[in-house]
């Protein structure tokens, strides 16, 4: 009686990520023994699965965050002219103040969504609308890690 031959599986249905179907059937017909939770790569790498990992390559965009750094360093320089270090916010400013300066810019976006100008106090010049939203990050994110830091997780 001829051995039976292992038949092409439809492994794409058991894999969440992207690997290819050849690979997938390569590792079959070795004898390997299948695992959804391991992604196996056209060079014959294996990986363990993502489920459940975050993917921050996926929640961010690198244009953001470079937009948001440029932000961040124009804004590095103190009144008195003197750098002020990048992680200075990390200090902590309370979060009576992060709101109210949250609020501030959150109505100058709101002014410039609706199609009006709006306009910094302290120069009279008109306001961009990334710099009023990279503003608002900056005081959400200052306010969420007061937050974060207060927790006793940490999280």
């Amino acid at each position: 009686m001829p051995k039976s031959k292992k038949s092409r599986p439809e492994v794409d249905e058991f894999f969440l990520e992207p690997a290819t179907r050849e690979a997938h059937v390569r590792i079959f017909n070795s004898g390997a023994v299948f695992n959804p939770r391991v992604r196996v790569f056209d060079s014959g790498a294996t990986r363990d699965s993502e489920d459940g990992k975050f993917d921050y390559e996926g929640f961010l965009s690198p244009i953001v965050i470079r937009r948001y750094a440029e932000y961040m360093h124009q804004h590095r320089t103190q009144p008195d002219g003197k750098m002020r270090d990048s992680d200075n916010w990390q200090r902590k400013f309370g979060l009576p103040v992060l709101m109210k300066s949250g609020f501030r810019h959150f109505v100058d976006w709101w002014l410039i969504h609706r199609g009006h100008k709006a306009v910094d106090r302290k120069t009279g010049e008109a306001i961009d609308i990334q710099d009023a939203l990279c503003a608002l990050i900056f005081n959400a994110s200052a306010y969420l890690y007061e937050i974060l830091e207060a927790s006793p997780s940490g999280e």
